[in-house]
């Protein structure tokens, strides 16, 4: 009896340690693969309540589903990182290349004679090397130029009316004007600005990168003539500038002569010479203005033909403009 009784009770220790194992086998695939532990808990496990067994899925579908977005995300980051590695170092390959490429180094020239002759620079035509020889040798000398040396460089500029392009030599020379008119002066000033617009217009016809024609050129030299005014604007004197003020606000009063208006201003106390000065960059149309005196004395008097001529004309009009201004008013 006794030997049956220990041996009843090694039994059901031995179930209970069964019990145990398929327990822990239970949560290890719970844990680790969750569908199957779901799975076996609903065939294998006959003693759990259902309940349980309900509340154990739903907490560890849910941990499916975690563990697969987990696994997705890791995924993901590991991808970028190693495309972010490999980015880099192509990057880091084609730095390598770019930096072991020797590069040629462009230097400044010696001028010796005056800086109105373009100096004999070395640097390949038609090329950026020679652009930038060009504006390294300017901004080495633009200090020595005197006020002189930049009277007769703004002269030529203004003489060559835009004509800077027959061949590599006058496109160098204008060039050089204008990196050394941009380096002479500060930023804020016209003789700067005149530079800066002058070598715009000529460096990229010169490197065939554009056409005289293209748009971007036909405004640089459109913005050379505008700094040219703002250069004569900035070196005009008090009186000039009143002068020219006034000569304006008449011209929107009423029609004036080109000598008619000097004389006018000669009247309000202004000199000659300045007088002058404003009525020749007053912008007036004389042809027009003529138009206008003819049609003001048609509207108050009658003419003949002939006699609004000879009218016109006393009034300062030449022959050509009183002809015009005649015909425009309908005879």
């Amino acid at each position: 009896m006794k030997s049956c009784g220990v041996t009843k009770r090694n039994g059901t220790k031995e179930e209970e340690v069964m019990k145990q194992n398929g327990n822990a086998l239970l949560w290890i695939l719970l844990v680790l693969f969750p569908p199957i532990g779901i799975i076996y808990m609903w065939g294998k496990k006959k003693d759990f309540p259902q309940k349980k067994k309900i509340i154990l899925s739903v907490v560890f579908a849910i941990w499916t589903i975690i563990l697969i977005a987990f696994s997705s995300g890791g995924t993901t980051e590991s991808t970028t990182t190693n495309s972010n590695s490999k980015n880099e170092a192509v990057t880091d390959a084609k730095k390598e290349s770019k930096d072991s490429t020797p590069v040629k180094k462009v230097e400044a020239v010696e001028v010796a004679g005056d800086l109105l002759t373009t100096p004999a620079f070395t640097a390949e035509a038609n090329t950026s090397d020679m652009v930038d020889q060009i504006a390294l040798t300017a901004k080495k000398y633009a200090d020595t130029l005197t006020d002189e040396q930049v009277a007769a460089i703004l002269a030529d500029v203004k003489n060559a009316n835009h004509q800077f392009y027959t061949d590599n030599a006058t496109m160098e020379k204008y060039m050089w004007y204008g990196y050394l008119l941009d380096y002479k002066y500060d930023d804020s000033e016209a003789k700067s600005s005149l530079g800066t617009d002058l070598f715009q217009a000529i460096k990229y016809v010169y490197r065939n990168t554009e056409k005289v024609e293209d748009s971007a050129t036909v405004e640089n030299l459109n913005q050379i003539d505008k700094d040219f005014l703002k250069i004569e604007e900035e070196s005009m004197t008090t009186a000039q500038k009143n002068a020219l003020v006034t000569a304006g606000k008449y011209l929107n009063y009423t029609a004036f002569s080109y000598t008619g208006l000097i004389e006018q201003l000669e009247y309000e106390g202004y000199s000659t010479e300045d007088a002058t000065f404003a009525v020749d960059r007053c912008g007036a149309d004389w042809n027009e203005q003529a138009a206008k005196c003819a049609k003001k004395y048609l509207d108050y008097s009658s003419f003949s033909r002939d006699g609004l001529i000879e009218q016109l004309e006393y009034e300062g009009f030449t022959a050509e403009q009183a002809e015009y201004g005649v015909s425009s008013a309908g005879y």
